[in-house]
This record gives C-alpha cells, structure tokens and sequence, in this order.
C-alpha cells in the first residue's frame, strides 16, 4: 500500500493521468509478494493449510480483499479530491479570463474619453459637462454592476462605484479628475484581480451544487 501511495503521488506531481492505476498495480503486485514469500508460504500455505485448508482459504481471501478494497478507495478518492481541485482551478482561471477582459474593454474607453477631453474645442457649456459626466458613468455604473455579480463580496465594484472627483475647480475639472479615478480603479482591479477572485470565494464560502 506504501508503494501504492508513493507511485500515485510520483504520477499526481509529473501530471501523469494513470497514477491511479499505477498505484492499484503497485498494491496487487505488493499483495502478491507478501502471499508467496518464504514465511508465509511456510507458516501459512504448509502448516495451517494442511490442517485447515478451508478456513485459510477464507482468511487468505478476507486479507487480500480487505487490503485490495482499502487501497483502491484512498486512491479512487484522492484522485477525486485532485479532480475537485482540478475543475476549480479551471472555473477560477476562465472567470479571471472573462472578467479581465471585460475591465481590459472599459480602459479602453477611458483612455478614448479622455483623448475626446484633450481634443475639445471652444469653451465647455453645461450640456458638455453634463454629457461628459453621462459618458463616465456609463462606463462606471455597469462596470461596477458587472463586478457585483461576477465577484460579490471582494469589494471590486465599490472601488469603481465610489469614484470621486477633485472638487473646488469647477465642475469641468471634476469630471475630468473623476475620469482619471475611475481610470485608476480599474487598473487596480486589474493588477490585483487574483486578490479579488479568492476573497470572493472565501466570503461565499462552499457551493452548496459542488
């Protein structure tokens, strides 16, 4: 069972899908060496075996199976923890995908509204603020949306909900320091997107379904 133990492990580090198999060949080969070594074939197979075949026949039985059944059930359900781990490293690194890409897209438009804001011409008039304002928060309001549902509980989406601009220059000037926050806090998601993953797993806690 030690070599089983030891073969699926070997196998579970180099990634090799048969070390379940290795391990249940290692315990059979294990059991078959025990069953025809000297001591045993002495002791068991001709002394007892002669004045009570039957009953050694039986216990011979009990003793390979027992060991057989509990070596294949520790390795069939250590390879069933190593799936379980497996499917959720899968499920966290396509969610970090789909969600990176989604903050990828809204940079971009951050970077776009701000060239928009460098480029206009002619004084600001209240429908331009008002407009500009409209534009970023288009961009915040179902960013911040999308984070609550994707990642509830990480505190992601308060960052990009709670963008402030600088205030005491004007409102032309705030909705453009509140462009740049926001611009910021999407960065800062992005660079610690794993951080925010795992603590909305952990704040979930176990999926009940899995």
């Amino acid at each position: 069972m030690l070599s089983a133990i030891t073969l699926n492990q070997i196998s579970n580090l180099l990634d090799i899908s048969w070390g379940l198999w290795a391990g249940v060949a290692a315990v059979l080969i294990g059991l078959g060496l025990l069953m025809t070594s000297e001591p045993v074939r002495i002791k068991i197979w001709r002394e007892l075996g002669g004045k009570h075949p039957m009953a050694v026949a039986i216990l011979t039985g009990l003793i390979v199976g027992l060991f057989a059944t509990g070596s294949a059930w520790f390795l069939i359900r250590q390879e069933s923890v190593r799936a379980g781990v497996q499917r959720g490293t899968a499920v966290r690194k396509a969610k970090i995908q789909v969600i990176t890409s989604r903050l990828t897209k809204d940079l971009e438009v951050t970077n776009s509204l701000e060239y928009q804001f460098r480029d206009h011409k002619g004084e600001w008039t209240w429908n331009d603020v008002k407009q500009f304002e409209k534009q970023i928060n288009d961009i915040g309001v179902p960013l911040s949306d999308h984070l609550d549902r994707e990642l509830p509980g990480s505190g992601a989406s308060v960052l990009i909900r709670d963008v402030v601009g600088e205030v005491g220059k004007g409102p032309v000037h705030y909705e453009y320091s509140r462009l740049l926050a926001l611009r910021a806090s999407i960065r800062n998601v992005i660079e610690r997107l794993e951080f925010y993953v795992d603590r909305s797993s952990i704040n979930q806690g176990p999926n009940p379904g899995g």
